[in-house]
């Protein structure tokens, strides 16, 4: 297993040797002395965590802090300004406003330093973790999904060569449980984008969602009209809502989760 990455952009050499000494015996360590350097590597590197100076020579770290940030891969990614700007009420404002989540000043400790970047690295790889298994659990509730709802979906298409479903009103509410069923299992073919953030279909959801947006998605996308049960042919009257029931009852199941 990879060990976690830890990215610093520090233009002072001496310190970013001491805290690639200290923080290598537990990550990986990659250094830039500049925000050009880094940001021409930015879409190569897979961080846990990520160390900001504020002055740069080229690009202060307040705008490098910006320009992670509006790459969603990173929405997860913890940052932390190691600086020797004081911790003033209106630097660490502006910190926080550009999306970093620690405020350290290079006068400190290093023990203390490495810890607070190292908690970040522990913090960032428990959710790693968290998501691995998330992506996991979504992969198996999809085939679930899926599985059931071709089975269902495939017998309500035996079922309408039934001679009953020559009735017009019958055969629009069985096509209405079939295009129903043809959503869901449209939906659930999206889902293993949703923990995949940067490699959604085209004409998909858009961008990353989170499992609520989700949950509204499904709400916007499925129209499921209420099947009646007054049909003339008593087999067909028990298994059309029965069928119109289990996509329903999947359907919730992928709500709740």
């Amino acid at each position: 297993m990879s060990r976690p990455l830890v990215i610093m952009v520090d233009d002072e050499a001496a310190l970013r040797a001491v805290y690639q000494k200290f923080l290598s015996k537990r990550c990986d360590v990659e250094a830039f002395a500049d925000g050009n350097a880094f940001l021409a590597a930015l879409s190569g590197l897979f961080p846990s965590v990520f160390v900001l100076d504020w002055m740069l020579p080229d690009i202060d770290g307040i705008e490098l802090c910006k320009r992670i940030r509006q790459d969603r891969r990173f929405d997860n990614v913890p940052i932390a300004f190691l600086t020797a700007m004081r911790p003033s009420l209106d630097n660490m404002q502006q910190v926080f406003d550009a999306g970093g989540q620690l405020f350290i000043e290079k006068t400190g400790a290093p023990a203390s330093i490495i810890s607070q970047i190292q908690t970040l690295v522990d913090a960032h790889e428990r959710w790693r973790r968290t998501a691995r298994l998330d992506a996991t659990v979504m992969s198996f509730l999809r085939h679930d999904l899926m599985g059931y709802l071709t089975g269902a979906i495939t017998g309500a298409e035996v079922m309408g060569l039934h001679a009953a479903f020559e009735d017009p009103d019958l055969n629009a509410q069985l096509n209405q449980v079939l295009s129903s069923g043809e959503a869901i299992r449209e939906l659930v073919d999206d889902m293993r984008f949703v923990l995949r953030p940067g490699q959604l279909p085209p004409d998909s959801l858009g961008e990353q969602v989170t499992l609520a947006e989700m949950r509204t998605f499904v709400l916007r996308r499925l129209d499921v009209k209420t099947v009646a049960p007054d049909f003339s042919c008593p087999a067909s009257a028990a298994m059309v809502p029965l069928l119109a029931g289990r996509l329903l009852y999947y359907l919730v199941l992928l709500l709740r989760y």
